[in-house]
């Protein structure tokens, strides 16, 4: 996926939020044997969980949404967003979050091209919960894209 233009949703159910350590829950990296340059994780703040970004170019840039929070037992939609400006937002649900900064958006940008392909990593920052699906555009959805494909999936999910 690199740093050009991506969507990234994944549905997501905890079984638990992280404790200990960075307390949080990867559930999608750029891990191949090798550095890690992108995460996208669930971070736990003041209890409660929320959508999360890390990239990797010479030292780390993170941001977590101080918008939805993201509560175990249930199915949420998260999605990660990235443009050819190196420029990141996130979705939980179809809404776009506001990120500890105040901002919608955040320097995304990565040192390197590995492609998008597992949830393993170190410790305790492994998910504790189901996916349920992960799609993967070559684009940068809309919005509107994002909340058409969160309401046309959530029937599945949500009961």
């Amino acid at each position: 996926l690199g740093n050009d233009n991506y969507t990234i949703n994944v549905w997501v159910k905890l079984n638990s939020l992280a404790k200990g350590g960075d307390e949080n829950s990867v559930v999608i990296s750029n891990k191949n044997g090798g550095p890690v340059s992108f995460l996208g994780y669930i971070k736990r703040v003041n209890n409660f969980g929320y959508i999360a970004a890390g990239a990797y170019l010479s030292s780390w840039s993170y941001r977590y949404s101080v918008t939805t929070p993201i509560s175990p037992d249930y199915w949420h939609l998260l999605t990660w967003v990235n443009t050819s400006q190196y420029t990141g937002s996130m979705y939980v649900d179809g809404v776009l979050q506001t990120f500890d900064d105040g901002n919608a958006t955040w320097n995304s940008r990565t040192s390197n091209n590995t492609p998008l392909n597992s949830t393993a990593y170190a410790g305790g920052e492994t998910l504790d919960g189901w996916i349920g699906q992960i799609q993967l555009y070559s684009d940068t959805l809309s919005a509107t894209e994002i909340l058409q494909n969160y309401n046309a999936h959530k029937c599945r999910y949500i009961y």
